[in-house]
């Protein structure tokens, strides 16, 4: 059945690497959604726009450290 989706994107272990990067994290790897999800996405939180089935945490987590990800088109 077709309709929109959410993902809730939250780190853990935050403060060893804030500690590690001087009060700066320094975000690597993507958060890789599962096949079948929408493309394009936006973030209730920030109002940022993502797209891609594997989207960069650098992107994700640019402006706060959680994502609540809506999708903008529905679901196959």
């Amino acid at each position: 059945m077709p309709g929109r989706a959410l993902v809730c994107a939250v780190p853990r272990l935050v403060l060893a690497a804030l500690e590690a990067g001087g009060g700066r994290v320094r975000w690597e790897g993507a958060l890789a959604l599962p096949p079948g999800l929408p493309r394009r996405w936006r973030d209730a939180v920030t109002g940022a726009t993502r797209e891609g089935p594997h989207i960069p945490l650098s992107d994700l987590f640019a402006d706060f450290p959680v994502a609540l990800l809506v999708s903008e088109d529905e679901t196959a």
